[in-house]
């Protein structure tokens, strides 16, 4: 009897020995697994900010390359006119 009971406290023991060395081993790894991959959400969401506003910048510089781009801002900035315009200025009333 006195056989058996020892035989059941060295099985718990080395049972709790090995279960004590899987926590301290897999805990730490789950918790890097689990903030790794909460931080590629962060980056993922962050990609596709970046990406709509890449695509905003895009269009802008198409636009401003654009002919029309160029004639507006000569127009309205430079206050340039093209030959045979006359250049008006705006009446203000003081």
């Amino acid at each position: 009897m006195k056989s058996n009971t020892r035989k059941r406290v060295i099985k718990a023991a080395i049972l709790g020995v090995l279960c004590t060395f899987m926590l301290v081993t897999l805990i730490p790894r789950i918790k890097t697994i689990w903030e790794l991959t909460e931080r590629k959400d962060i980056l993922e969401e962050r990609k596709i900010i970046l990406q709509q506003e890449h695509k905003i910048l895009k269009n802008q510089k198409d636009w401003i390359d654009s002919p029309e781009a160029i004639e507006q801002i000569a127009r309205e900035q430079l206050g340039m006119v093209k030959d045979g315009e006359k250049h008006l200025i705006p009446f203000t009333n003081n």
